[in-house]
């Protein structure tokens, strides 16, 4: 896909809805780059990411429910940027699909992409803080077809 993501066969996955749940999405030491910049999303880090990997990028303070897309084709990338005082166990956001449901964890440096028509559940939390911040991405009309590719693979 890019040269920045570590995104694998592994991470691509059909049940029960397709998509692709990939831990340490890009290499550590940029994630904290971008992550201390993170109210700062016109610094130099987060504009050479967006450039290098043709996204678009929308900045969010907490994951408290699911988005409504920007977009009405294609695949919408959630990011996760989880706080480093957040000691919570995670495991959040719920997959569905008729009786089939798979629980996924909100991790740091975690990407979870999906179809924008597809969606998921977010358990409810026991406390709202620290906020669980994240970022939306769409990717280039490529990029796309690359995720499309892997996703019927």
């Amino acid at each position: 896909m890019h040269k920045n993501w570590q995104v694998t066969k592994h991470s691509c996955h059909k049940e029960p809805i397709p998509h692709i749940y990939c831990k340490n999405f890009i290499k550590l030491d940029i994630y904290d780059r971008l992550y201390e910049q993170w109210n700062n999303p016109d610094h130099e880090h987060w504009k050479r990411i967006k450039t290098e990997n043709s996204i678009e990028v929308y900045f969010h303070e907490d994951l408290s429910k699911p988005l409504e897309p920007r977009k009405s084709f294609g695949h919408i990338g959630y990011w996760f940027f989880r706080q480093r005082t957040d000691k919570s166990s995670g495991h959040d956001i719920l997959l569905c699909k008729n009786s089939k449901e798979k629980v996924l964890e909100y991790y740091q440096n975690t990407v979870l992409i999906m179809n924008v028509e597809n969606n998921f559940k977010l358990k409810n939390r026991q406390n709202s803080l620290p906020s669980r911040p994240f970022c939306e991405i769409y990717f280039s009309d490529e990029t796309d077809h690359t995720i499309k590719q892997l996703l019927v693979q």
